[in-house]
């Protein structure tokens, strides 16, 4: 119907300029827009002066959601930036078709690829957080080796990197780190009561963590580096409480941590790179270290890698030899 296009067009009409648009009378017009809101679009009409405006909810539109378009390029970046999944390509094939987009589009950003599984849960768990319902989980614990049914409250799904929910377990009564790669199945529990957890509550449970990863405490730690070795400072794992300040020319990197074995994984790596360290911290590499270095000798040993330094005297004897060679 023309009268719907032009109120799609413009959310906020004139009773006689809309008249003259469509190219009817006024009480032809006024005709059109009762049959509208006979049919439940939601039209206002209110007199200024000797004018009768009509205003349509911008935010309406039958069996869809309106989008301005101002906005489009915007919503299509980050669309286009959502985790591959079945889903997405669906959705985004359609979406570009419908707004003149060419297919190339879909092709322009590569996203992080999401598992068919994983994109199943995630969209559970984000359900379930919609609807405010708890969801059992059958979960596959990689620290106890457990797979068993628990019942959850989703509070915050993470996409960033590995896919995790924070949810509150009904089993433990806490806040836990689930990775959606390691959710089995999952089933809606409309009998069991969500369990709702303040926002500041569920942030306060994120600081520490490290890659998504978290103790049962939080601890502070610190460590120092080149401040001419920006690669490091680029690298940095993702922290969710942390500070960096420099000190002549060394940068510090501070805060309080609940993933330390992540972290003096990471600060293991770095080897002689790292400067300085708190106690604490130290201790953790050096088990870090002791464990890879053992682990290092125990392949050496079983010969699975060449040791350059128990071959050093038959390469050294080699060279002798080449050496005499051409003195002669």
């Amino acid at each position: 119907m023309r009268a719907m296009g032009l109120f799609l067009e413009r959310s906020v009409w004139v009773q006689a300029e809309l008249a003259r648009a469509l190219g009817l009378t006024t009480d032809a017009t006024r005709a059109v827009l009762r049959s509208l809101c006979d049919a439940q679009v939601p039209l206002r009409s209110e007199r200024r002066g000797p004018q009768v405006q009509w205003r349509l909810d911008e935010a309406w539109l039958a069996g869809s959601v309106r989008i301005r378009k101002a906005m489009l390029p915007e919503f299509y970046a980050l669309i286009l930036s959502a985790p591959r999944a079945p889903g997405r390509e669906r959705f985004v094939r359609e979406l570009l078709a419908g707004g003149g987009w060419s297919e190339k589009a879909v092709d322009a950003i590569v996203p992080a690829t999401m598992p068919d599984e994983v994109d199943r849960h995630a969209r559970a768990l984000l359900e379930s957080v919609r609807r405010r319902q708890c969801l059992a989980i059958k979960y596959h614990s990689q620290s106890s080796g457990d797979l068993s049914w628990r019942d959850v409250s989703p509070q915050l799904v993470e996409h960033a990197g590995t896919a995790r929910v924070i949810a509150w377990c009904h089993r433990s009564a806490a806040l836990k780190v689930f990775r959606i790669d390691r959710i089995q199945d999952s089933a809606a529990r409309p009998a069991l009561v969500f369990r709702e957890t303040p926002r500041a509550e569920v942030e306060d449970f994120l600081r520490g963590g490290v890659n998504g990863y978290r103790g049962a405490v939080r601890v502070p730690f610190w460590f120092e580096v080149r401040r001419a070795e920006r690669w490091i400072e680029d690298n940095l794992p993702s922290m969710v409480t942390f500070t960096k300040s420099v000190r002549g020319d060394r940068v510090r990197v501070e805060g309080e941590v609940a993933g330390h074995l992540v972290l003096a994984r990471f600060v293991a790596s770095l080897g002689g790179h790292v400067l300085a360290m708190d106690p604490g911290l130290a201790a953790a590499v050096r088990d870090v270290a002791e464990g890879a270095l053992a682990a290092a000798n125990a392949a050496l040993n079983a010969g699975s890698v060449p040791s350059i330094h128990d071959d050093a005297p038959g390469r050294i004897a080699l060279i002798d030899v080449r050496r005499v060679a051409r003195k002669r």
